[in-house]
């Protein structure tokens, strides 16, 4: 079994706006500074404040076991446990 793809995600919201509001701006950004960058550009092109703007980070993390041969009876939790490392 491989480890986890990591997947690092940016995005801005600005007013104070949720981050999971349908206003939210996603980033391209793989850092705080690029992520930083395309704030200052995306509030320069719209006009908007910069000191409205807030960034905002989340990690998303997906694992995939190896195949396993599974029965009506399997028990999916030991395949849980091998990905969780428990």
């Amino acid at each position: 079994m491989k480890g986890p793809y990591i997947d690092h995600q940016y995005c801005i919201t600005w007013d104070g706006n949720d981050p999971d509001s349908p206003t939210r701006t996603p980033l391209w950004a793989s850092s705080y500074e690029e992520a930083q960058f395309e704030a200052e550009r995306f509030a320069k092109i719209n006009e908007i404040p910069i000191e409205q703007f807030q960034i905002f980070y989340r990690i998303q993390a997906i694992a995939h076991s190896d195949w396993a041969v599974v029965g009506q009876d399997t028990d999916y939790r030991e395949t849980i446990n091998k990905i969780m490392g428990i």
